[in-house]
């Protein structure tokens, strides 16, 4: 993804890719699934991880 992150003088407003970098970098403690994986913490939950499997199981 960052390698297509819009340069700086482009308004927010019209950089979806860097806005999307900025928040996921913001937030990597939550993405360390290894992590998550080793210290037995849920992954997933609720309706989302329902969507999950049910995309999975149509191929989507």
């Amino acid at each position: 993804m960052k390698p297509h992150v819009e340069p700086s003088p482009i308004d927010d407003a019209q950089a979806p890719v860097r806005a999307a970098w900025r928040d996921l970098s913001n937030r990597l403690d939550p993405l360390d699934y290894p992590r998550a994986i080793a210290l037995n913490l849920p992954i997933g939950f609720g309706a989302i991880e329902s969507s999950h499997r049910y995309l999975v199981g149509l191929g989507v």
